[in-house]
């Protein structure tokens, strides 16, 4: 079924021989959307190399050509396990959380951002994975090296659960904003928790754990929050490094790297762009 709904969307919406039509288009948008939806989501493989089902609104080709490396080594990571869990720090409009979930081997994705509307969006774009509702947790939060007020994991979870099924987010990615451990607000609009508290509390131990943390220079502060996770767990890391935004959290680029080796962590820089990719591994400690 959703083979057809893509070749009708091919035909339709994707037809450079068809005129634009402004207009009818704008107007048309939603029920055509729907319309696609119901046919379980549209195929995209997400990196090149992960393919998804999305629904038709947040289907983006880019998104076959985006942090191709960053993808591949995920998919490479995947593919040597039977069973895992990934964390996804940062999510934004979760095109990662939705590339793990389709995955045979992810059993549970834990999503995060201290963006509302992101988070929204997020649920939305992984509906079509198979149990996304269980398997997918979402935590409205930031991550950081110290927590801050008396939050507990299952009380961000509640209240995150409530914010998304409370008919306040749109779903529009023109009403998201830019929120990071910079951004002026409370703790009691906005907790702040570490990995050492979140993922013991929400990820079982016997599975292998993948992290990734896109935090827009606040790099150091999510792993100086992890320090007993990555010392008893050995996750792989997916770490999006910052050097012109680390310095706005007391850190740089070297000293990213030095707490990664003196924590047992190498790295592969996967790629380059306004940030750099990093792909680090636990090894042997001495």
């Amino acid at each position: 079924m959703s083979r057809f709904w893509n070749q009708v969307d091919l035909l339709l919406r994707r037809n450079s021989r068809l005129p634009r039509l402004g207009l009818l288009r704008t107007l048309l948008r939603k029920p055509y959307h729907w319309m696609l939806s119901t046919g379980g989501g549209l195929p995209l493989n997400i990196g090149g190399v992960l393919p998804v089902r999305l629904p038709a609104k947040y289907l983006t080709r880019e998104q076959e050509t985006y942090e191709v490396e960053s993808y591949q080594a995920l998919r490479n990571w995947l593919d040597l396990q039977s069973e895992c869990a990934v964390v996804d720090i940062g999510c934004s409009f979760g095109y990662f959380s939705c590339a793990s979930l389709f995955h045979r081997s992810v059993q549970r994705v834990l999503a995060v951002d201290a963006d509302q509307e992101s988070l929204g969006i997020t649920r939305l774009v992984c509906r079509h994975a198979e149990n996304a509702e269980q398997r997918l947790l979402l935590y409205n939060c930031l991550i950081s090296s110290e927590p801050e007020g008396c939050w507990l994991p299952d009380q961000i979870k509640a209240a995150t659960d409530a914010l998304l099924h409370s008919g306040r987010l749109t779903g529009e990615a023109s009403r998201t904003q830019y929120v990071n451990a910079d951004t002026k607000i409370s703790a009691q609009n906005l907790p702040r928790i570490t990995l050492d508290a979140l993922i013991p509390a929400t990820i079982p131990q016997h599975l292998p754990l993948l992290i990734k943390v896109d935090v827009e220079g606040a790099e150091m502060l999510v792993l100086q929050g992890a320090t007993e996770i990555l010392h008893r767990r050995r996750p792989a890391l997916l770490l999006s490094v910052h050097p012109g935004y680390l310095p706005r959290f007391g850190a740089d680029r070297q000293q990213v790297g030095d707490w990664l080796r003196s924590h047992g962590y190498d790295w592969t820089i996967l790629a380059v762009d306004h940030e750099e990719h990093w792909l680090c591994s636990a090894v042997e400690m001495k």
